[in-house]
């Protein structure tokens, strides 16, 4: 994956991403070393949606 911002797509409507969301998460559950950072791609217009989704994400988890 690359790091440049204008090679990555909003996941909310797929048009280029002008904005990157740091997301802390565990790719598994049992071992707290396996935090892992991610950055979730989103246009200005979605900025806000995705933010709340991971939020929700987060909330969901546990």
């Amino acid at each position: 994956m690359s790091s440049e911002i204008h090679n990555n797509l909003c996941e909310i409507c797929g048009k280029k991403a002008g904005a990157g969301i740091l997301d802390n998460y565990d790719n598994n559950d049992s071992n707290e070393d396996n935090n892992q950072i991610r950055i979730r791609y989103s246009c200005h217009d979605h900025y806000l949606q995705v933010y709340k989704k991971i939020k929700e994400e987060r909330k969901n988890k546990k």
